[in-house]
């Protein structure tokens, strides 16, 4: 019982500090936990019966506990197998709908307006392209700001974590910790997250914040963060505003993806550093319809300037991120009810079919109860509570 009490809290608990191995390990030793709990429980069961002999000499509860003790020592594997479809079926139908429920928060939370791409050019060159190709481009949108992103050679997470990589980075080889990390005004920053409607940076001279919202990078950076490292922009040395990495984004998404980011004075960069720039807005269009039509328009403009001058990295919508969603939420969700209630369904016909064995076996016992003066009724009541208890037991 301890050892599974401990497997089930590690399993529900306490997840987020084991690898898949140790879950593994868990889940196994919940399963022959089990197995033993049923192999003792049938003659602990009696005895607990009959330890309240009020209870155990009423009616036919003696017969009714001695029937119910042999059913379950005879059938010591199959509540375990069953035990551990309905533990499946609760981990599938639980992590369906908290998937979908995540999905559909994080639209929410990540994903902040209707439209956002990304180009290699300065914002004043990149939307006059888009204007020669349709000069009513930028009246599809009620709103919109651009942002550019620069990046420097030898500021990368590798020279950022500095003499502590090698440590840092033991468990995170899937990091790729030689690109370059982005960097970004504080005014153009602060101007997205004022179309965003999320919190916004004052940052203080020769200062800059690390932002990340993906937990493991966080967690990397951090190490440098709280001892004030430091970086070097164009001979001009800045230090950390904050001592972990702020919560949030740039870009349009269903989940919390960025790895990390630098906001830095406006002054700190300079044009040579330039990496690309990213126009985010929102539609005039107000209805589902109208937004899908003005989204058409737009995306046939960004392919007609991609085609001919190759300036276009690429582009996300609102719309396509919700549809991704939408689409990817109905198949787990699916999936859940399908495995869940097929292990479902499966762990009462067991049982079913158990009982139905039993009751025709029992025959005779049941005939042998009548000579001896049993009432019908006190029968049919052992019978019922027989089926009930070995229903819930697993």
């Amino acid at each position: 019982s301890v050892a599974l009490a401990y497997a089930y809290y590690k399993v529900c608990f306490d997840t987020l500090s084991m690898s898949a191995n140790e879950m593994l390990t868990m889940i196994a030793i919940g399963a022959v936990s089990t197995f033993f709990i049923f192999w003792s429980i049938s003659g602990m069961l009696l005895k607990i019966v009959m330890s309240a002999k009020k209870v155990y000499f009423k009616g036919l509860n003696s017969f009714t506990f001695r029937q119910l003790s042999s059913k379950v020592n005879t059938m010591v594997m199959s509540m375990t197998i069953i035990c551990l479809m309905l533990f499946v079926t609760i981990c599938t139908l639980s992590s369906a709908f908290s998937m979908r429920n995540s999905l559909n928060k994080n639209i929410n939370k990540y994903c902040l307006a209707d439209f956002q791409m990304s180009y290699d050019t300065s914002s004043e060159n990149g939307i006059a392209l888009f204007k020669e190709k349709d000069d009513q481009f930028e009246s599809y949108f009620s709103d919109y700001t651009t942002l550019e992103k620069y990046k420097y050679k030898d500021i990368t997470m590798k020279t950022f974590l500095g003499d502590k990589f090698d440590d840092v980075m033991k468990g995170h080889q899937y990091i790729n910790s030689y690109e370059p990390i982005p960097i970004y005004k504080i005014s153009d920053y602060n101007e997205l997250m004022n179309l965003y409607g999320t919190k916004k940076f004052s940052l203080d001279e020769n200062k800059y914040i690390f932002v990340a919202n993906y937990s493991a990078s966080s967690e990397i950076y951090n190490n440098v963060l709280k001892d004030n490292g430091s970086i070097t922009l164009n001979g001009r040395t800045l230090t950390p505003m904050y001592q972990k990495c702020q919560d949030g984004f740039i870009e349009l998404s269903s989940q919390p993806m960025n790895d990390g980011f630098i906001i830095v004075p406006d002054d700190a960069v300079n044009k040579e550093n330039l990496y690309s720039c990213y126009l985010t807005g929102n539609y005039k269009a107000i209805s589902k319809t109208d937004k899908a039509e003005t989204e058409q328009k737009i995306i046939s403009i960004i392919l007609k300037v991609d085609a001919e001058s190759k300036i276009v990295f690429g582009y996300n919508t609102k719309l396509d991120i919700s549809g991704t969603s939408t689409g990817l939420s109905g198949v787990v969700i699916f999936l859940g009810l399908y495995i869940g209630l097929v292990f479902l369904i499966s762990s009462g016909v067991i049982l079913a079919l158990r009982s139905l064995s039993d009751a025709v076996d029992s025959t005779s016992r049941y005939t042998m109860l009548r000579k001896i003066g049993a009432d019908e009724k006190d029968i049919s009541k052992s019978l019922f509570r027989q089926t009930i208890l070995f229903f819930i037991i697993p």
